[in-house]
C-alpha cells in the first residue's frame, strides 16, 4: 500500500532542498585565505567588546545563515556583534561576519539587514581581499624600480619623501579607483544574492538612503579621494542591478 504521507514529505524534502546551493569545497587558496580569516577574527574578537544584545545577534545569524545556504562555498559560518557606535560591518574569507552595533542606526528591518549581509558576503565570494593585495604589490613595482635603479643617486633623507609622495599617488590613482569598483561589484552581487535568498532588494536603496540621511551632516569625501562610491552612485547601481534581475 503506497503511503501518500510519505511520499508528501519526500516532495517536500525534495523542493525544500532545490532551493538551496549545494556547497563546494574551497580550494587551496581558499583554504588559505580561510585560516588568515580566521585568526583575523579571533584576534578581533579577542580585542573588542562583545555586545550582549542577544536579540539583534540572533537576527544576524537567522540572516546570515539564511543567505549562506546560498552560498557555493563550503564556508566555516561564524556571526558576531561588537559594541562600536561605527555604521560598519564587513565579512572576512572563509566566511566570519562581524557587525557594529552602530550599523543598526540604518538598518530598519532583516531586509536592509540582508542587504548589509549580502554585500559584506559578496566581497568574499568575489575575491576582493586577494585582488586588492595584489594590486598593492603591483602598484608598488615603480617604487621599487626607481630606488633599484636610482637609489645611489638619491639622499637617504629623501627616501622617506619619496616613498610619501609615490603612496600618495598610488592611491588616488590606482587602489582607491579599484576599491570603487570592488565596492560596485559587490553591490551588484549582493542584490543577487539577496534575491536568491528572498529577500527584498528594493530595501538595499532604502538602506542607503537612510545611510545618507543618517551621513548629511558629516561632509562626503570626494568620489576620487574615496575608496567607496558616493551614496548616491551607489544607489543607481542598486536599481540597475534590480532592473537587470526583471529581464
Amino acid at each position: 500500500m503506497i503511503n501518500l504521507k510519505s511520499i508528501q514529505n519526500i516532495l517536500t524534502l525534495l523542493i525544500l532542498t532545490s532551493s538551496i546551493t549545494l556547497a563546494t569545497p574551497l580550494n587551496k587558496d581558499e583554504l588559505a585565505a580561510a585560516k588568515k580569516g580566521t585568526k583575523a577574527f579571533n584576534k578581533i574578537l579577542s580585542e573588542s567588546t562583545i555586545s550582549q544584545d542577544r536579540k539583534t545577534l540572533n537576527r544576524i545569524k537567522e540572516v546570515g545563515q539564511n543567505i549562506a545556504q546560498h552560498v557555493e562555498k563550503e564556508f566555516d559560518w561564524k556571526f558576531t556583534l561588537i559594541e562600536n557606535k561605527a555604521l560598519n560591518a564587513f565579512c572576512l574569507p572563509g566566511g566570519k561576519v562581524v557587525f557594529f552595533t552602530g550599523m543598526f542606526k540604518a538598518i530598519e528591518n532583516n531586509d536592509q539587514l540582508a542587504a548589509v549581509m549580502s554585500h559584506e558576503i559578496a566581497h568574499v565570494l568575489l575575491h576582493h581581499s586577494s585582488m586588492r593585495a595584489k594590486a598593492d604589490n603591483i602598484a608598488d613595482i615603480p617604487k621599487k624600480l626607481g630606488k633599484g635603479l636610482f637609489g645611489d643617486l638619491i639622499p637617504k633623507d629623501l627616501h622617506v619623501i619619496l616613498d610619501k609622495v609615490h603612496s600618495t599617488g598610488k592611491n588616488v590613482t590606482v587602489l582607491m579607483p579599484y576599491a570603487r569598483e570592488q565596492e560596485s561589484e559587490a553591490d551588484s552581487e549582493g542584490v543577487k544574492l539577496m534575491i536568491k535568498a528572498g529577500y527584498n532588494p528594493h530595501e538595499a536603496i532604502k538602506l542607503w538612503e537612510n545611510i545618507k540621511t543618517i551621513s548629511k551632516n558629516t561632509p562626503e569625501i570626494p568620489e576620487f579621494l574615496s575608496t567607496h562610491p558616493n551614496h548616491d552612485q551607489r544607489i543607481i547601481t542598486i536599481k540597475n542591478e534590480i532592473a537587470n534581475s526583471k529581464k
